[in-house]
């Protein structure tokens, strides 16, 4: 494997731990036969997968009085709501959320409604970010989309910089790119997100070539997985946030990165022995988190 296929899937490993503590929001479990989900064009033997169901409900709990005043007493994060940056940025909020005629939490159920995952493939030892976000309201991400486009070129007009959004047709869809680190296009009411062109152009072409009836016969999805229909279906009423981290195909593409290291700590070994030897030899870890207004609760199966 190469090492940016290494980076990329440490990095995201790192953003599920995170994304699993802080980004979720109560919802009933969601079915795993839906036939259109995007889950669909991701690959079958996806090493992490991340979902997140109701991504708008996160901004409720993060925003709740009781959260804020634990937070507010971190001098950190005083110092970070408290900064230019932080109060450029709900500048920009506001001025978006008012032009388009509505408010910061409607925007965000109406952009994220439908639910959020983040999943990484490895194809010929490339790792490939998708993102893929659900609105609620498909013709308002349409407006949105159009009102960021709006707002980037009038900034870049007014400070005499060329146009800082890239696009490009291809097989009938629009992949657009604000920054060299993102890539991303609508395509059948779902913004999906990616850090490479390729990544966006492999998605692009398992959706075209199903709407053709071309697609590989050998490519297998995801949905259709036993273990992730397993572990999605196995979700309680309360869950928020689920992820699936396939142990022995991250040891396939780097077992020196993930083995667990030997000899392991011998205070360790003594309290979560049955756990070391999970992480060990386990072919998948998978987590959960319900986080309701009054409650938090996670679990972690190994097996």
């Amino acid at each position: 494997m190469t090492p940016a296929c290494s980076t990329t899937i440490r990095r995201s490993v790192a953003t599920m731990v995170f994304a699993l503590t802080v980004l979720t929001s109560a919802t009933h479990p969601a079915r795993a036969d839906r036939p259109t989900e995007p889950a669909r064009w991701v690959g079958r033997d996806t090493p992490i997968f991340l979902e997140i169901q109701r991504p708008h409900e996160i901004v409720q709990r993060l925003v709740d009085e009781r959260l804020q005043s634990l937070l507010k007493q971190n001098r950190d994060y005083r110092k970070g709501i408290e900064g230019p940056q932080f109060r450029q940025f709900l500048d920009v909020v506001k001025l978006i959320t008012e032009s388009l005629n509505t408010t910061w939490p409607k925007a965000i159920e109406d952009l994220t409604g439908g639910g959020a995952f983040l999943a990484v493939e490895v194809q010929d030892g490339n790792a490939h970010v998708l993102i893929a976000i659900r609105p609620k309201e498909p013709k308002f991400l349409l407006r949105f989309h159009d009102k960021l486009m709006e707002l980037a070129r009038q900034d870049a007009d007014n400070n005499g910089r060329p146009d800082p959004i890239k696009s490009r047709e291809y097989r009938g869809m629009t992949g657009y790119q604000f920054s060299p680190t993102e890539i991303h296009a609508i395509v059948d009411d779902t913004l999906w997100i990616s850090n490479k062109s390729e990544s966006l152009k492999m998605l692009v072409d398992r959706i075209a070539d199903s709407k053709e009836g071309k697609s590989d016969p050998n490519w297998k999805s995801l949905v259709d997985d036993p273990l992730w229909q397993q572990r999605r279906t196995a979700l309680s009423g309360r869950s928020n946030a689920w992820a699936l981290a396939r142990m022995e195909r991250l040891r396939e593409l780097d077992r020196a990165r993930y083995q667990v290291a030997d000899p392991v700590n011998p205070l360790a070994m003594l309290l979560f022995a049955p756990w070391v030897e999970a992480a060990r030899s386990g072919q998948w870890v998978s987590a959960s988190l319900d986080w309701s207004p009054d409650q938090l609760a996670a679990t972690l199966e190994l097996e």
